[in-house]
């Protein structure tokens, strides 16, 4: 029996990682699955899914208070057809539980509020507490989340990072005779400037190439400022670029992958999903010092930077230095190593964790069932 879902977001197709993977990966013939996606019209460049539909709910043309309406539409009718919708949440989204198939609406959480200001923050966690509070059916990216929503019941639905299956990576150092360092990732809210700024430092040491891909309104101020640099000529910008085959080629023929979060309160929460990608492409990871991705970072998976142009300048020519250190494989696949463990659960035959599945069926995980999280035994919540 074929049983549809439909996923529910505001990011437009194909510009969130998570949920492009999750769609891709439920969307294979062999989970007998017929999957949606409904979302927002951005703007952007449309993406074609495979073996799945994709229904924009409205235009990026219509005002803002039209789209959510629009949205939330397109949810109740999903939700009124008898779908199992998976919706990624924002603000109004209490509303699809009024619906009378609102046992089918699981609410996924992937980050707190990232609001700069600490009172919209404060006020953005307080409205998405009272929009899932004692909802039936909650997933998370992290216990870490859960905490700070003080949740006491929900699962755990990790990152849906890309990874490439059969990737046959190499010892970063006798790859290329010039060492690339690899951004990927939005362009707004990171101050990439830090980077292109620790870039132009280590070029004076090393010689390099930087690689960014994404995109976002601050695009055509960093290239302004690499131009400004002198480093145009040393700097890809490729915009974005659907998850997939491209994508993995681009990473996996760099040297070092860049998580370049600053360190505020407001990305406390944030999940480091770009951590994972690059280890899964065999890279060591360079990471600014957040809580969230420095901690992962174990002796011969990558090194962490202060978020300041001089340290970061220094990390990059250090770890160029030492690049033998740093064997690909080991990064990939060692079963020693903490970020192994990690993919091993997170992301079992390459793809999203068949607890994924389970939990869409309906066989979630009762309270008290023993589960294996990155390595770590826990009880289901």
């Amino acid at each position: 029996m074929t049983r549809r879902v439909t996923l529910l977001t505001r990011n437009q197709f194909g510009y969130q990682t998570d949920y492009f993977n999750y769609q891709m990966h439920l969307a294979s013939p062999t989970t007998m699955y017929e999957v949606s996606n409904i979302c927002l019209d951005a703007g952007l460049p449309k993406i074609s899914p495979l073996e799945s539909e994709v229904f924009y709910a409205a235009d990026h043309s219509d005002p803002k208070f039209m789209r959510l309406i629009k949205l939330l539409n397109a949810g109740w009718q999903s939700l009124k057809a008898g779908d199992t919708v998976i919706a990624k949440y924002f603000p109004g989204i209490s509303f699809l539980r009024l619906n009378r198939n609102r046992i089918n609406l699981i609410i996924d959480i992937r980050t707190m509020s990232v609001a700069s200001n600490s009172l919209k923050r404060l006020v953005q966690d307080t409205l998405c507490r009272f929009e899932i509070w004692k909802a039936p059916r909650i997933t998370v990216v992290s216990a870490m989340v859960a905490g700070k929503l003080k949740l006491t019941k929900w699962f755990l639905l990790p990152l849906g990072a890309n990874i490439p299956l059969g990737l046959k990576v190499q010892v970063p150092g006798v790859r290329y005779e010039k060492p690339i360092f690899v951004y990927a990732g939005t362009l707004d809210g990171r101050d990439l400037s830090v980077l292109l700024q620790a870039f132009k430092l280590a070029s004076l040491s090393v010689e390099s190439r930087l690689r960014i891909i994404g995109d976002g309104e601050s695009k055509l101020e960093l290239q302004a400022i690499a131009r400004k640099l002198g480093i145009a000529n040393e700097v890809d910008f490729f915009g974005h670029i659907p998850h997939g085959s491209k994508f993995s080629e681009l990473l996996s023929t760099s040297t070092f992958g860049i998580v370049h979060v600053p360190p505020t309160a407001y990305y406390a929460g944030q999940p480091s999903t770009k951590l994972y990608e690059y280890w899964a492409h065999g890279l060591p990871v360079l990471c600014s010092n957040y809580p969230s991705g420095a901690g992962e970072l174990e002796i011969g998976t990558g090194a962490v930077y202060e978020f300041n142009s001089g340290d970061l300048a220094e990390c990059m020519i250090r770890s160029l230095k030492e690049i033998e250190d740093f064997n690909g494989t080991v990064i990939r696949n060692s079963a020693g190593t903490v970020q192994a463990k990690v993919l091993a659960t997170y992301f079992p035959s390459g793809g999203v964790p068949t607890l994924m599945v389970r939990y869409i069926t309906g066989n979630q995980f009762a309270d008290g069932d023993v589960i294996t999280i990155a390595g770590t035994t826990t009880q289901a919540q």
